[in-house]
């Protein structure tokens, strides 16, 4: 009877550790399973918000992009990746600084920035623009007034312009100058910026140097791949483009009176005015005909700040 009861007791005890190994098991699986989920969660959270930081990024470049190119709305929604971020701008007051703000948005987190910066300088609105320096030349606004914010000195670059078709345009009109020394008549070449039509302007390819004299008055748009001499008095209704960065432009002798570019002046490389000064006059009507050649955008913006703010 005592060798039945061990027994008895003994399968009571391996029932009793079998019970319980198999609960510790089960609670073990189950925090495993709980485990597994929540990193599971962190992981894919930790994915999300990087795809909203990425989003952001990336949202914020591409408005970066069009403010440069003067195409951006007020408020743009894109689609980036899984998620969607959102683009508004606004202006600072009293400055002329502009707030570009960005909100991207995947599952159920956010990423916002906001950026604050200038403008770049619209090559439309100058007088004079060029990767050089500038000497004794000056800038005017259309109504004949001195203003040094119409001329951009030493910039980085000179938006791209479609020289081929410029280059097409002189040929087709039969104003291509192969002369090592072109100087026009007055009133060339037809006494107008257009040509008849009123709406296309006259464009001439000096393939060398170039020099309008005195008391001359000369029209259109001209693409000069030498030097450029203007004497007293000379004068330039229009816009002369300067590809090279060797050429520059000079004032030589003849009348004392200043010679005047009533237009714009864009230049690859330095303006400098020896002997008598002269003065760049922006008219808007010449200079917004010549950029429609321009294929390239104007220099980017300036990066003023750049803020990632708290949910």
């Amino acid at each position: 009877m005592k060798i039945k009861s061990y027994i008895k007791n003994e399968n009571g005890y391996w029932s009793a550790m079998t019970v319980i190994l198999v609960v510790t098991l089960a609670l073990m699986g189950l925090g495993s399973y709980v485990l597994v989920r929540s990193e599971g969660k962190n992981v894919a959270d930790q994915a999300f918000a990087l795809q909203a930081e990425y989003a952001a990024n990336g949202a914020a470049y591409y408005g970066l992009r069009q403010l440069a190119l003067d195409s951006l709305r007020e408020s743009v929604t894109l689609t980036v990746g899984n998620g969607t971020a959102v683009l508004d701008t606004s202006s600072v007051s009293g400055t002329s600084q502009i707030l570009l703000n960005v909100l991207a948005s995947v599952g159920e987190f956010d990423r916002r920035i906001r950026i604050r910066l200038t403008p770049g300088s619209g090559l439309v609105d100058k007088a004079i623009y060029t990767t050089g320096d500038v000497f004794n030349v000056s800038g005017k606004d259309s109504l004949g007034n001195d203003d040094p914010d119409l001329v951009v000195t030493n910039a980085s670059s000179i938006p791209t312009i479609d020289e081929a078709t410029l280059a097409a345009m002189s040929t087709a009109q039969g104003y291509d100058q192969f002369d090592l020394l072109f100087t026009p008549v007055d009133g060339y070449p037809n006494g107008s910026f257009y040509q008849p039509d009123g709406v296309t302007p006259n464009v001439t390819h000096v393939m060398n140097d170039f020099k309008v004299e005195g008391g001359r008055t000369i029209y259109g748009i001209f693409v000069v791949e030498g030097d450029v001499v203007l004497n007293g008095s000379a004068r330039i209704e229009g816009v002369i483009y300067l590809p090279n960065t060797t050429s520059t432009i000079i004032t030589g002798g003849g009348n004392p009176t200043e010679s005047t570019i009533t237009g714009g002046l864009v230049s690859h490389g330095d303006i400098q005015g020896f002997g008598n000064h002269i003065s760049v006059q922006h008219w808007p009507e010449f200079m917004r005909v010549f950029c429609n050649y321009q294929t390239g955008s104007d220099p980017a913006t300036t990066v003023v700040s750049w803020e990632y703010l708290n949910n």
